[in-house]
């Protein structure tokens, strides 16, 4: 995939910054601290790519995987000086798929996951990022335009780059990602859920919170 979100085919940190619903399976949990912490270190927004982002609005997605905190995971982000910010996840099968929920066992090897993450921060924030590698990802990513739109105003913009084989979704321009507005970002990828991790953070008043979400397994090597 190369830029449109898959329907049938089954898709602001501090300024020198520039971003995953359990499966049905009992897979240990895709990452953790320490994998965090080193990714936080090395992202620079500079040395990422610079990203196409999509808008959710148009993406057309089917049952949610049902996972052991059941259909959606609700986190908060937490840090050592307190929470930045509060998230919702979930992972949609494609639209095709039949049944209120979809198990990932049952699809073929081609099927196309959509990550979702609705955030809602706690205080005016400057980035939201995958704590992590997007192993498996198909190409497609991007956030729900309206919502973004309401939330940062008319003089600022979300930039998306990969940093790190990691998404990072970086407010530029005007006066930051209000507090209390929510943004739904996304992402495609090709693996399932492996479990709930320590997947995803939020970076809001010049802090950093890490909350859990829905990540695929780790693999040696991929992200965006």
């Amino acid at each position: 995939m190369t830029g449109r979100i898959a329907g049938t085919r089954c898709v602001a940190a501090l300024s020198a910054l520039t971003v995953m619903l359990g499966a049905c399976s009992q897979a240990e949990p895709a990452q953790d601290e320490t994998v965090a912490e080193q990714a936080i270190d090395d992202a620079v927004s500079a040395d990422g790519e610079l990203l196409n982002p999509e808008d959710f609005a148009r993406s057309m997605i089917g049952p949610r995987i049902l996972g052991p905190q059941g259909p959606t995971v609700q986190s908060r982000f937490e840090g050592p000086d307190g929470t930045t910010g509060t998230i919702e996840s979930y992972v949609a099968c494609p639209i095709e798929t039949s049944g209120s929920a979809c198990n990932p066992a049952e699809l073929p090897e081609t099927t196309i996951f959509t990550y979702v993450m609705r955030v809602t921060p706690d205080e005016r924030a400057s980035a939201f990022r995958t704590a992590v590698p997007v192993f498996g990802y198909a190409g497609v990513a991007g956030f729900e335009e309206a919502e973004a739109q309401a939330a940062l105003g008319g003089d600022a913009r979300l930039e998306l780059r990969c940093v790190n084989g990691g998404l990072f979704y970086s407010v530029v321009g005007g006066e930051g990602w209000r507090a209390g507005a929510p943004i739904t970002f996304f992402w495609q990828g090709t693996l399932p859920p492996a479990g709930p991790a320590q997947a995803y953070q939020l970076i809001a008043g010049g802090r950093i919170g890490t909350a859990e979400g829905p990540a695929p397994a780790q693999q040696t090597t991929g992200g965006c």
